[in-house]
């Protein structure tokens, strides 16, 4: 029997923390769930079989870095899912290194937007497949509103519906907190063709810093509407950062996008990239009235930045 404190430490170079109580999600018909049953004496209380239960039971105790374990399984949710709590993880028990295509998978079983609205502060969402879409009015994918949020290595395949693929509509991730952080992690994919004005991130207006590092954007176009970035009016002092970020348009498709990322309105927070972004596949990064909001660190003609540190406003387009 592994005691729970055992599990506990153990968890510390996985989490960064040690987590409070510890909860299990798995498939009751599946070899994972009768292992922690039998072979490890999880209690019923700390069992689950649905994502909505094992939640309600973690946040309980609220703040206290309880955490759900999620099996390697494929599970079905049925409701729009809040994550209203603050310091209550999330974790699937899959190896770090895996970008894409995790085993512990969180699937929309039938048609709600959002799928996933994480709400709370303070919460760790890691080594997790999200997959979106099952009809056109699942518009957006996952909402983060809350703040100060991480995802560290988690899939949003968005979408994964061709008729939603298809609507203007469509947010794959829609972020209107603050402070959130999201590292090698993967948005999109390169199956299902988008032909509208659609976007893969929305950042809403009042959002303050979010950050995006080692993160993959990919998309399958077949026309030139379709967006990566989509920012709406906010104020002038939020920005979105990006260090070691790739954007991919399927070369090997119809539609190239005009503009990787639009700017609706006339008063935005800016888009910092460092050296180590790429879009790939694009025609412009930005309209030419908004280049402004755009920010690069390149390298000047003038000697008065000789290591070519300075972020500039280039002419992208």
């Amino acid at each position: 029997m592994l005691r729970e404190w055992e599990f506990q430490l153990a968890q510390l170079a996985n989490l960064g923390f040690i987590p409070g109580a510890c909860h299990v999600m798995g498939l009751q018909s599946g070899v994972p769930y009768g292992f922690w049953r039998d072979d490890r004496r999880v209690t019923a209380s700390r069992l689950h079989t649905k994502l909505a239960d094992a939640y309600i039971a973690a946040g309980v105790q609220n703040g206290n870095n309880n955490t759900i374990f999620v099996t390697p399984d494929n599970h079905t949710i049925d409701a729009s899912q809040t994550f209203d709590k603050n310091m209550t993880h999330v974790v699937g028990m899959y190896p770090d290194e895996a970008r894409m295509n995790h085993r512990t998978r969180l699937t929309q079983s039938t048609a709600f937007t959002p799928f996933v609205n994480v709400s709370g502060y303070g919460n760790l969402f890691k080594s997790l497949y999200l997959e979106h879409g099952t009809d056109v009015a699942d518009v957006v994918g996952l909402l983060v509103s809350g703040n100060r949020n991480t995802f560290v290595n988690c899939y949003l395949n968005s979408p994964v519906n061709a008729a939603l693929a298809s609507d203007a509509g469509l947010i794959s991730l829609h972020v209107s907190g603050a402070e959130n952080y999201f590292k090698n992690c993967t948005f999109g994919n390169h199956t299902m063709a988008l032909d509208e004005a659609s976007c893969l991130v929305k950042f809403a207006a009042g959002n303050g810093i979010n950050i995006f590092e080692n993160c993959i954007f990919l998309m399958r176009c077949t026309d030139t509407e379709p967006y990566f970035i989509h920012v709406v009016n906010t104020s002038d002092t939020g920005m979105a950062i990006f260090k070691n970020c790739t954007f991919i348009a399927d070369p090997g498709t119809a539609g190239t996008p005009a503009i990787a990322c639009y700017f609706a309105g006339s008063s935005m927070g800016y888009l910092y990239f460092d050296p180590l972004c790429q879009f790939i596949n694009v025609t412009n990064i930005s309209a030419t009235t908004k280049d402004q909001y755009l920010r690069l660190a390149t390298v000047l003609a003038s000697t008065d930045d000789d290591v070519g540190m300075i972020a500039t406003t280039p002419a992208f387009s």
